[in-house]
């Protein structure tokens, strides 16, 4: 028999397939060896029962022939037959019925859907025939309410199921009736009931240890926490059903579950997490082709990405949420245009019947009573005229309208498709312009940064420089200036990084070339001051409480070397011993803070020795075997390793090591280290 409830069910595991497989196979030969009997038998009986089973068992487009064939059969039976057979007959026609239910709930047509379950169920009820053809009936009639969305009679037909379930004490049955119950409970925002039938469906399906019936248990109950925002207990629940669904192998929910799991980490506000999970529901859905699933697990990366000021990121998943979600549109109108299609087609299968009937009860009636037969046979004539000419002006009537709402749905599925068309066009330049002014960006600040070879020969030291941005441009830069044979080094960190960042960087150089170039360069407290008020001077009120430079500047002056600086540290590594000079806790540029009173290093004698400086990108990057940070003291025992070797070695050993340590994992953030050879 037709059963709705198996639309919510979920699907087996793999581990199924072959066994599957094979009774589909045996299915397939014994639908074929009934239709055989089928065409050979004469009692008439016999032939209703052969069509039952038929119309429980068979593909989808022939269960309404063989149901109404069925029916029709009962229509025809002498008052004789039907009182012989009564109990046979009932259980057949409510069968019929309820399989015709199941019929044109596949086709959206709900009405008749619930049409036909009633009149089944009503057939069963009165006779107590066969109580789990009634059970079927019920959970049909449920689940077409469910689709309705009128919850309250969905419940209040699956109570009534359940008390049969209870009865025969079939725990599966039970378990998958508190779920339904559960369901529409949510249905109705009445969370305490979902979550109490919820617990009570999970709680038989442990015991069961129905992994993969429980996953779905488990996904429901944590998006009804998810919905009264008890993000522990959802949490706890979506990661249970997910557990399973690794363990089972289940694919086709791990779209789904992951999508969940996103939600409730951004819920948590752990947007890094939140990001990867919904990421991971896109890999897996795009597969299966949920599109409202697609475009809502991007349109939550858009809202996230757009949070963190991500905007090149956030404006592809802004895309892909609207591409996703018109194509989403564009299905549903082209589904309802087939059901209308459907629609039409019964439509004229049911006056087809109806002109069938009457012909058959006219020749019926004209052989029991022969001398009526003139009057009958021009009754019938202008019968069938009038029949035939209503139905031949509803029938073109009905092409019409159908003719015209096909077209209106070409012109309005053309007229977004252009739409779509210019929206990407316009999406395209956008992009380019973006792209273009960037590179220029980055065009200029790299002019304004110099060469490795240019630092060595400026400071007369060998050196490397270690330069990763993030992005395209960075927020680090490093500079250098000599005067009056002194050397001055800079490398700094400025807020933020991308286009942002190097924004304020191009603007720190340009300030230091002109500080510099009015103050000695060994006088590095006054210039560090000079920065701070040119930067104060060119932002005034407006500047942002985030802004700020982070910066260490070196000075060499033969063997000397003095240095100062903001937040940042230098280490200077000599005979194996590493040195790590450290500075004040401020940002250069904002308004809080104080530069009396700059730490300035003095280091006598330089020689022989190995000095570094360098920004946070290596050290706060994750990765590694715990996905942790690379942190200082890590870096430092680099610094020692390296200090022996050529210059050129010192940058390629440290390269490797991030990258190792890196791995696949994001690039956090700048990464900028500068080493000189003294």
């Amino acid at each position: 028999m037709r059963n709705l409830l198996s639309i919510y069910l979920s699907k087996w595991g793999l581990v199924l397939i072959g066994l599957l497989c094979l009774l589909n196979q045996i299915k397939s030969q014994n639908i074929d060896s009934l239709r055989i009997v089928l065409n050979s038998e004469k009692d008439p009986i016999k032939k209703i029962k052969i069509l039952g089973q038929l119309a429980s068992n068979c593909e989808f487009n022939e269960i309404e022939d063989y149901s109404n064939q069925s029916l029709n059969l009962i229509s025809k039976l002498s008052p004789t037959q039907k009182k012989e057979n009564d109990n046979t007959l009932i259980v057949e026609e409510a069968r019929a019925n309820n399989n015709l239910s199941y019929y044109f709930f596949k086709l959206s047509l709900y009405p008749k859907a619930e049409d036909f379950s009633m009149k089944s169920i009503l057939m069963l009820e009165k006779s107590h025939l066969d109580t789990s053809l009634l059970v079927s009936s019920y959970n049909n009639l449920a689940t077409v309410y469910l689709a309705l969305k009128n919850y309250e009679k969905a419940i209040s037909i699956f109570n009534k199921n359940l008390k049969y379930d209870i009865i025969s004490k079939n725990m599966e049955d039970i378990a998958l009736d508190y779920n339904n119950i559960s369901f529409a409970y949510r249905g109705l925002n009445k969370n305490d009931s979902a979550i109490y039938y919820a617990k009570k469906s999970i709680s038989i399906k442990e015991g069961l240890e129905n992994k993969s019936d429980l996953i779905n248990s488990y996904k429901l109950l944590g998006a009804i926490y998810l919905d009264i925002n008890t993000i522990d207990s959802a949490s706890f629940y979506i990661n249970k059903g997910f557990n399973y669904a690794i363990e089972l192998n289940d694919l086709d929910s791990y779209g789904l579950v992951y999508y969940w799991k996103g939600l409730v980490e951004q819920k948590l506000g752990n947007a890094k997490v939140a990001e990867d999970y919904f990421l991971k529901s896109l890999q897996y859905q795009k597969n299966a082709g949920n599109l409202e699933l697609i475009y809502n697990a991007n349109l939550e990366l858009y809202r996230l990405y757009n949070n963190q000021k991500k905007y090149d990121k956030a404006l592809y998943h802004f895309q892909q949420y609207k591409i996703f979600q018109d194509s989403a549109i564009s299905t549903k109108i082209n589904q309802e245009s087939s059901i209308k299609q459907v629609k039409f087609e019964y439509s004229l299968k049911e006056n087809e019947l109806l002109d069938k009937q009457e012909k058959e009860n006219a020749l019926s009636e004209e052989k029991q009573n022969k001398q009526k037969l003139i009057i009958l046979f021009i009754s019938l004539g202008i019968i069938v005229s009038i029949v035939f000419l209503i139905f031949a002006l509803n029938r073109a009537r009905l092409l019409k309208k159908q003719k015209n709402f096909i077209s209106e749905q070409r012109d309005l599925l053309s007229t977004q498709q252009q739409e779509l068309i210019q929206k990407n066009d316009l999406l395209d330049k956008k992009n380019t312009t973006i792209a273009e002014n960037i590179n220029y960006a980055l065009d200029i600040q790299s002019s304004l940064m110099p060469t490795e070879e240019k630092i060595s020969r400026l400071i007369n030291k060998d050196c490397f420089v270690l330069f990763q941005p993030k992005d395209v441009v960075s927020g680090d830069f490093y500079w250098t200036f000599s005067k009056n044979n002194k050397q001055l080094v800079v490398l700094a960190d400025c807020t933020g990084h991308g286009v942002t960042g190097a924004f304020i960087s191009i603007l720190a150089i340009k300030s230091l070339e002109k500080v510099a170039s009015e103050i000695e360069l060994n006088n590095l407290q006054v210039i560090l001051k000079k920065l701070h008020e040119d930067f104060l001077n060119t932002f005034g009120e407006n500047i942002n409480s985030d802004f700020g430079i982070e910066l260490v500047m070196c000075c060499f002056e033969g063997n000397k070397m003095s240095i100062t600086g903001s937040s940042n540290s230098v280490c200077l590594v000599k005979n194996n011993e590493l040195t790590t000079y450290t500075f004040d806790s401020i940002s250069i540029g904002t308004k809080e803070a104080k530069l009396d009173g700059i730490t300035i290093q003095q280091i006598d004698s330089v020689e022989n020795s190995n000095v570094y400086l360098f920004t946070d990108g290596f050290i706060d990057q994750k990765g590694g075997p715990n996905n942790k940070r690379y942190l200082s003291k890590n870096l430092k025992e680099d610094f020692i390793k390296i200090s022996n070797l050529p210059i050129k070695q010192q940058k390629d050993t440290l390269v490797k090591n991030y990258t190792n340590w890196k791995g696949s994992n994001e690039q956090m953030d700048d990464v900028s280290i500068i080493g000189i050879k003294c």
